[in-house]
């Protein structure tokens, strides 16, 4: 693993703020908003959040600005981010922000990753694979959609969606 700690300017942010190749922030603010800058930088504390990624509040010309500490470092270290492209923590650890854990993917190589790791979340999503194929096959056999959706604690127009494949779209 390098550990060798490489700090670049913050795009937009040139002599204001740094970010380095391990994840870290550091800044030339003295104090904060007052507009006092220092010759020295110094590390900005980035404490644990309750967010799944680490977000830090930059200041320019009394104004703040709000960003992904991992979409910062790779602005600086690869540049621009691609059109349909998002950054992706390699390693699935979403407050890993060091540059190797990091790296612009389509959404559909990230999607990939999310599975690998197991981070693949949808708190919203009830079902697992096995209750959709119980869907079909109670629908298949005769059941009846307000019927299933009762079973299920989902609405009847959910339910017509998965046994015509408009969600969980594929056979099972």
């Amino acid at each position: 693993m390098n550990s060798i700690e490489e700090w670049r300017p913050v795009p937009g942010f040139e002599g204001l703020y740094d970010v380095s190749s391990l994840g870290r922030l550091r800044s030339y603010w003295k104090i904060g908003w007052q507009g006092l800058l220092c010759a020295k930088p110094r590390l900005c504390m980035i404490g644990s959040q309750k967010s799944k990624y680490i977000y830090v509040g930059l200041q320019r010309n009394r104004r703040g600005y709000y960003f992904g500490l991992h979409q910062i470092v790779l602005l600086a270290f690869i540049g621009p981010r691609p059109f349909g492209h998002q950054g992706a923590h390699l390693n699935g650890q979403s407050k890993d922000n060091r540059l190797i854990n990091l790296a612009y993917v389509t959404v559909s190589e990230n999607a990939v990753h999310k599975k690998q790791h197991g981070t693949e979340r949808n708190p919203s999503r009830k079902l697992g694979l096995s209750d959709v194929a119980e869907i079909r096959r109670m629908y298949a056999t005769g059941g009846k959609q307000p019927a299933i959706a009762a079973k299920f604690g989902m609405s009847q127009q959910q339910i017509s969606r998965i046994v015509n494949h408009r969600n969980w779209n594929y056979e099972s």
